[in-house]
C-alpha cells in the first residue's frame, strides 16, 4: 500500500508522471492506461487517465476529494459531455 502521509496531490502527481513516462516512451495507449490505473488503485485513488496526442491528463479522487491534472482536461471533459448529449439527441 502507499505511504499514508502522501496527499492526494502527491499521489496524483506520481500517477501522472508515471503515465507520462510510459506515454512519451512509446508505450501503447491501452497499456499506459492499464498500468496507470493499476498504480492509482495501489495508491488508494480512483483515477481516469485521458491520453491525448501529445500528453496525458489525469482525474483522480480518493474518499475525501478530487484532483484534475490540468485545465485542458476540464475543457476536454466538457466537450466530451457536449458530444455525448448531441449524439443522444440525434439517436
Amino acid at each position: 500500500m502507499y505511504e499514508k502521509s502522501m496527499t492526494l496531490r502527491e499521489r496524483s502527481d506520481l500517477v501522472l508522471a508515471f503515465a507520462r513516462l510510459l506515454h512519451v516512451d512509446g508505450q501503447s495507449t491501452h497499456k499506459t492506461i492499464l498500468e496507470a490505473e493499476w498504480l492509482s488503485r495501489r495508491l488508494g485513488l480512483e483515477a481516469t487517465i485521458i491520453p491525448a496526442w501529445n500528453e496525458v491528463a489525469l482525474q483522480a479522487a480518493d474518499a475525501i476529494s478530487c484532483e484534475i491534472s490540468n485545465s485542458q482536461l476540464c475543457l476536454f471533459l466538457f466537450v466530451q459531455r457536449l458530444n455525448t448529449c448531441d449524439l443522444a439527441e440525434v439517436g
